[in-house]
């Protein structure tokens, strides 16, 4: 239901949050002490979550879709307030696309101009970055035809792409 998949996405945003930061919510609130001086080593890692399964956007855009308006409010009022029930989440910074070229996705969203009239991801190119706004970019990965997955030289490029987002350190 809505209401489960919402409370999952509030216990793994907190998760990520220690995750990412090292701390717990309880003990960042109540530390009255200075705080330790890291290691080099520990300076230089940066931590990432992985999330597989998608992002809560996706979950919030299907549930506002799908739920019944049994009020008197507009359909951008209804997904507006199913919306904000996702406040307080952390956010991508990066988001990876892998699109089959074959699937109805990809058809319907490659070619011609995105929501933003930037232009569809129709480049051609393997991987393909777009920054949609200052703090969140997208990366579009193609899966190969022939063999439906990804070629060598993909990762390759997948690698350094990322690590070149993360050294222009945007986030």
């Amino acid at each position: 239901s809505y209401w489960t998949e919402l409370a999952s996405w509030h216990t793994r945003s907190a998760e990520i949050t220690n995750f990412v930061t090292g701390q717990t919510p309880t003990t960042a609130a109540s530390s009255s002490s200075p705080a330790r001086e890291s290691s080099p080593t520990e300076n230089d890692l940066l931590p990432v979550a992985l999330l597989p399964s998608g992002y809560c956007l996706t979950y919030s855009d299907r549930f506002a879709c799908s739920a019944q308006i049994s009020d008197n409010y507009a359909p951008v009022d209804h997904w507006q307030w199913m919306a904000t029930m996702w406040r307080g989440l952390v956010a991508p910074d990066l988001t990876i696309y892998v699109l089959d070229e074959a699937s109805p996705f990809a058809r319907d969203h490659l070619h011609g101009e995105d929501e933003y009239g930037a232009g569809g991801y129709d480049s051609g190119q393997a991987v393909e970055f777009k920054r949609t706004n200052l703090k969140m970019a997208v990366m579009v990965v193609r899966l190969n035809e022939a063999s439906g997955g990804l070629l060598e030289k993909t990762e390759r490029r997948l690698g350094f792409e990322v690590l070149e987002w993360v050294r222009n350190g945007p986030f």
